[in-house]
């Protein structure tokens, strides 16, 4: 699966096993995202990376339930360059988001990678993760344990 997703230039980080997070980057799958009013809108579920300039330019979030009109939890996308991370913490902030307007984000679905993948090539902002071929980089540490 892993080769016609790089040729398209837009790819899942999990499906690609020869990529990893750069060290010194953090990993921000699992980590919880906060909208623009502080209030948590869900996780970061995967990475989608743009192969051919080796940077994760959106993130999948699974929205909470919580979210107005989220009938059910589902996944929307975000761009990692309107977001701010907070290492400290393991949060992500997106700024063009609220707890209101979370549910209006675009839906993710394998759609969205041929769409998107005409885009990457448009200004995201500074991406503020690289990935790299496996060889060139390490496996981001285990998490800690919650205390």
């Amino acid at each position: 699966m892993g080769e016609d997703l790089k040729t398209r230039g837009l790819a899942p980080l999990g499906e690609l096993s020869d990529y990893r997070v750069v060290e010194g980057n953090p990993d921000i799958r699992g980590w919880e995202v906060y909208g623009a009013d502080s209030v948590r809108i869900g996780e970061v579920k995967e990475l989608l990376v743009d192969t051919a300039a080796k940077k994760a330019r959106y993130m999948v979030v699974t929205l909470d339930r919580t979210v107005p009109k989220g009938l059910r939890e589902r996944d929307v996308v975000v761009a990692v360059g309107h977001a701010r991370l907070d290492d400290a913490l393991e949060r992500v902030y997106a700024d063009d988001a609220t707890l209101a307007t979370a549910h209006s984000l675009p839906h993710y679905t394998r759609a969205f990678l041929d769409q998107a993948g005409e885009m990457v090539s448009a200004d995201h902002g500074q991406s503020p993760l690289d990935v790299d071929r496996a060889h060139g980089a390490r496996e981001a540490p285990p998490k800690k344990p919650p205390a």
